[in-house]
């Protein structure tokens, strides 16, 4: 797990807009709740900013209630 843990906090900081993009993604499908604060600190970024909505959305799917939504079987 925490090979993986460090793979997506690598992800959140590539330089390319499509890696960060894929490592919030993958955030969400895993269930990631403790990358919340890593996302919100990555949306307060001139680099998180790019990915605006999908930073938001992905913050509120992992702090609702329950299984996130966006998880796939």
């Amino acid at each position: 797990h925490d090979a993986a843990r460090a793979l997506l906090r690598a992800g959140l900081g590539a330089r390319k807009q499509h890696l960060r993009g894929l490592a919030v993604e993958e955030l969400v499908r895993a269930e990631a709740r403790w990358a919340v604060p890593e996302l919100e600190a990555l949306a307060r970024t001139r680099r998180g900013r790019e990915l605006g909505e999908a930073l938001t959305e992905a913050v509120a799917t992992l702090r609702a209630p329950g299984p996130a939504s966006g998880a796939r079987s």
